[in-house]
This record gives C-alpha cells, structure tokens and sequence, in this order.
C-alpha cells in the first residue's frame, strides 16, 4: 500500500509479487491457488519483468532530469 508524499517502492516481501497480481486480475487467495502451478510461474515471471522494466525507464526518466538541470 503506497501513501501519499511516501516512496514510489515498497519492501520485498515474500508475497509482493503475487499480491499484485492478484489486485491486477481481481482474485482471491482461493483463487490464486486453484490456478495451476505453470500459470502462477509465468505470470510471475511476467509481472517481475513488467516491474524491471518500469524500474528502468524510471531511472532513465531521474537521469534526464537531473541532466536537464544542469
């Protein structure tokens, strides 16, 4: 859960990931572990890649902040 004025990032936990996917498709825990095991591992995958991703282009975004300000 993010607050207002707060990070844009929140700890690791052992269940972040599938918590997000989980708010992202709407599922219950219940759910989640009716799904079969391949599913979870790609979405997984999926949303780890996504977050990289974002990660990156985040980073690359405060670089040319910082560079325009000079």
């Amino acid at each position: 859960m993010l607050y207002r004025n707060e990070r844009s990032t929140v700890p690791a936990s052992q269940y972040g990931i599938v918590l997000d996917i989980m708010e992202e498709t709407g599922w219950t825990w219940q759910e989640w572990q009716a799904q079969p095991a391949m599913l979870c591992d790609e979405m997984i995958v999926r949303f780890r890649k996504r977050a990289a991703e974002h990660n990156r282009q985040a980073k690359q975004q405060a670089r040319a902040r910082r560079g325009n300000k000079r």
